[in-house]
């Protein structure tokens, strides 16, 4: 397959094969402060597939550790397939930035719907939409 940048005047030509679930761990103890501090990390992990067809991407979120009255732990995988068309963006360049834009609100809705099921939803914002980009490249987001 041939590698490309993407034309801008065309659409990517990625397929997103399967987003699901792969772990989610969420615990809060009886007694929460609040003034209670969220420290969000996000992790990518990416395997491509040897004819660079297929790119798998694994999105991590914690928040906290286990010892902290609050703690989430979750695992989102998107996998994306480039249909091969001329123009098309190559799965290097799409998993910069572009999977983890697909992966991030799955993540986002997981933690809020324990949040809201947990009755912290007093206590804990919303988390908010991030530059995933940097980011990833810093390894990190503080709240």
């Amino acid at each position: 397959m041939k590698e490309s940048t993407l034309d801008e005047n065309k659409q990517p030509e990625i397929i997103i094969e399967s987003i699901f679930l792969a772990t989610s761990n969420f615990h809060r103890n009886p007694f929460i402060p609040k003034d209670t501090k969220l420290d969000v990390k996000l992790n990518k992990q990416d395997d491509i597939s040897p004819d660079k067809s297929t790119l798998v991407t694994n999105l991590i979120m914690e928040i906290n550790t286990p010892e902290d009255p609050i703690y989430f732990y979750c695992n989102y995988v998107g996998v994306f397939r480039s249909t091969g068309k001329e123009g098309s963006m190559n799965l290097e360049k799409f998993r910069e930035s572009n999977a983890p834009s697909h992966l991030y609100p799955y993540l986002r809705e997981e933690f809020q719907s324990r949040v809201t099921k947990a009755s912290l939803n007093h206590i804990i914002p919303i988390l908010p939409p991030v530059n995933l980009k940097l980011t990833l490249a810093k390894g990190e987001e503080k709240k």
